[in-house]
């Protein structure tokens, strides 16, 4: 709650004159976020591949985590999730969304055979959702791991996980 209040300038009071409820003000931050997520899955249709779309889209994810300073309390949300139903709902729908999103995507590219991911995309998905959660509630560039250094290790890993078609897996960054 603390650093809600920072960052939108209010007094817990005041807050809670908009939001009736601690769930409510984490529904409107899930919300605030999934907005977010979208303009980040555009990248994913700007990239020239999926294998590209989906580097560009960790990496906004990364930096909008670590620039927005939203890492503590992305690790507050989903530890209070372990202990709210209302909470974890509001998680599970904020992941089943993203999941979703990216379900579209990987179908299409392994249709096309852009991608020959190494388990099935039910385990995919769920192996994806680990990185990109443990990548943002680690906050991996404050502990001085370069963005750079975080995508070569992206690229090698989700790499070897997809298998794109094209195989320039490292050689970007």
């Amino acid at each position: 709650m603390h650093q809600i209040c920072a960052e939108v300038g209010m007094s817990p009071g005041a807050l809670y004159r908009y939001f009736p409820s601690k769930e409510a003000i984490i529904a409107a931050i899930a919300e605030a976020d999934r907005k977010h997520d979208a303009e980040m899955f555009a990248l994913i249709e700007q990239a020239p591949s999926i294998f590209e779309g989906i580097i560009a889209c960790a990496m906004a994810h990364i930096r909008h985590t670590h620039l927005d300073g939203n890492a503590a309390m992305f690790t507050e949300i989903r530890a209070e999730s372990m202990r709210n139903e209302l909470v974890r709902d509001t998680c599970l729908q904020c992941m089943m969304d993203v999941e979703n999103d990216f379900r579209v995507h990987l179908e299409r590219a392994i249709e096309a055979g852009e991608i020959d991911p190494v388990v099935p995309l039910e385990s995919l998905l769920g192996i994806l959702m680990s990185i990109g959660e443990g990548i943002a509630i680690n906050d991996l560039p404050s502990r001085n791991i370069t963005f750079d250094e975080i995508e070569t290790a992206l690229r090698v890993s989700l790499g070897a996980l997809l298998r794109p078609r094209d195989n320039a897996i490292a050689t970007r960054t």
